[in-house]
C-alpha cells in the first residue's frame, strides 16, 4: 500500500498493529511516505473549487503521521520516540490551521512550513 501512496489503506495497516520499521519497495518508512505525498500536494496547482479535495488529502495524511506517531509511543523504542512528541505537536498544530486556509497559495506556503519544520526533526537515524 504504501508503495502506492494509498495512504488511507497505509493508515488502516497501522491501526491494525503493523510493524512500524516496515518499509515500502522504496525503502521508505510511513513517515517518509507522508511528507513525501505532503510535498506532492503542495506542488500541485488546484483551483479553488479544488482545495476542499485537496484539504482533505492533506487531512488524510495527517491522519495517518499521527497513527505512526501514536505506534512509535506506543512501541517504547527510545530511539525512534525522543522527537514523536514535537513531530505530533506540528502536525496538531497544522491540522488546526487547515480548514483555515482559503487559498491554495496559503496552504502550499504553510505545508512548506510544515514540511520545513519536520525535516529538522528525525525518529531515528535513517530518517
Amino acid at each position: 500500500a504504501a508503495c502506492t501512496n494509498h495512504v488511507p489503506v497505509v493508515t488502516l495497516l497501522l491501526r491494525a498493529g503493523t510493524d512500524i520499521t516496515t518499509i515500502d519497495n522504496n525503502g521508505r518508512t510511513p513517515m517518509q511516505l507522508a511528507q513525501a505525498k505532503l510535498k506532492i500536494l503542495q506542488r500541485s496547482t488546484s483551483t479553488h473549487a479544488e482545495m476542499s479535495k485537496v484539504k482533505s488529502e492533506v487531512s488524510s495524511v495527517l491522519d495517518m503521521m499521527k497513527v505512526y506517531l501514536k505506534k512509535v509511543l506506543e512501541s517504547r523504542d527510545t530511539a525512534r520516540s525522543g522527537n514523536s512528541e514535537a513531530y505530533t505537536q506540528l502536525i496538531d498544530s497544522f491540522s488546526q490551521r487547515l480548514n483555515l486556509h482559503t487559498s491554495h497559495s496559503d496552504l502550499s506556503n504553510d505545508l512548506g512550513n510544515l514540511l520545513q519544520s519536520l525535516g529538522t526533526l528525525s525518529l531515528n537515524a535513517q530518517e
